[in-house]
């Protein structure tokens, strides 16, 4: 979320209309320096904590500053009879706080579904940067027409960017660059949650399709990795995410097949045994029997196979994954200031 710039009034002229509009000005600024606050303590705690009360608390938070300031000013006069500025004013906070209390609202329903699905995480996050931008926007036409009360009132604006106002851009700047990479990581693994799901249901046919989607979105991933800079020389993030895309690619390539060279084993050996079950045991020929005792045989022995297989790939897993978000807190905590 991009704050107003904090602006440095000098009076460019000691007529008294000139002191009083400055004077009109730093009255309506000092509601945004409570804004700037708890947009500060909202975005440094969705960077810092892993607490989703805490997140909300401060968003709650956030609503209230902006809905104190925008019932504050609207009962202000207009400078002079001039309204125009300060209804400028109360539009932006107007669409600020619908924003934050409708569209986040919203966002927050979303965010309940975002992990079945890559369009639905895809969603979630387009419409967080979405709700920032109309603020953005909202926040240039203010920055307009305070430039215009300016003009016509004599003072000249220098600006001055607030170390806040700073933190605050530099916080929005470290989630995209996050959110990208994020993308590549999720749209494979929700492949491979479909393929654990498929595997624990014993589904030939839909580990085959799985399989052909996961390789094809890890190859993508890995490709567009490639060309992704670091963020201020940090590696961090595309490097966990490419050993996790290199894991699901191995995966696709070498053990689901394994998996369904076992399952069609398993199937085999279900029907021989139903068949040897469904003869009466006089019917039962050496051949039937030698049969079934060749394909247990085999079975027992896939199965020490692919018990150990299933174990190492969780286990790996289960560490990359962990890697993976150990590097996603530490990239923010490093990069999004704390102060």
């Amino acid at each position: 979320m991009r704050k107003l710039t904090v602006l440095l009034l000098l009076i460019s002229s000691m007529i008294v209309n000139a002191q009083s509009a400055v004077e009109y000005l730093n009255e309506i600024n000092e509601q945004y320096e409570e804004i700037s606050k708890d947009t500060w303590k909202y975005m440094k705690t969705v960077a810092h904590s892993k607490s989703a009360r805490k997140i909300e608390k401060k968003r709650k938070e956030l609503i209230e500053t902006t809905y104190s300031a925008k019932s504050k000013i609207r009962t202000l006069r207009g400078f002079e009879g001039d309204k125009s500025y300060r209804d400028s004013v109360v539009a932006f906070l107007t669409i600020s706080y619908n924003v934050l209390k409708n569209d986040y609202d919203k966002i927050m329903d979303m965010e309940e579904i975002a992990e079945q699905s890559y369009d639905a995480m895809e969603a979630y996050l387009l419409a967080q940067k979405t709700a920032t931008q109309k603020i953005n926007e909202a926040s240039d036409r203010l920055s307009a027409a305070q430039k215009v009360f300016c003009e016509k009132n004599n003072i000249e604006l220098i600006e001055d960017e607030s170390e806040r106002s700073k933190n605050i851009g530099i916080a929005s700047e470290v989630f995209d660059y996050y959110n990208e990479f994020f993308l590549i990581f999720f749209k494979c693994q929700v492949q491979e949650t479909k393929l654990m799901l498929a595997i624990n249901a014993k589904d030939i046919n839909a580990m085959e399709q799985i399989k052909s989607a996961l390789l094809m979105y890890a190859d993508e991933g890995l490709t567009k990795l490639e060309t992704m800079e670091p963020y201020k020389a940090d590696n961090s993030l595309r490097l966990a995410c490419s050993q996790m895309l290199k894991f699901y690619k191995s995966e696709a390539e070498e053990k689901v097949d394994e998996y369904i060279e076992f399952f069609m084993l398993m199937e085999k050996f279900e029907k021989i045994k139903t068949s040897l079950e469904n003869k009466k045991e006089k019917e039962r020929t050496k051949e039937d029997i030698d049969e079934y005792n060749e394909t247990a045989n085999a079975v027992n022995k896939e199965l020490e196979s692919f018990n150990k297989m299933n174990e190492s790939l969780n286990d790996k897993r289960s560490k990359l994954l962990e890697d993976w978000n150990k590097k996603v807190s530490s990239f923010t905590d490093k990069h999004v200031p704390k102060g």
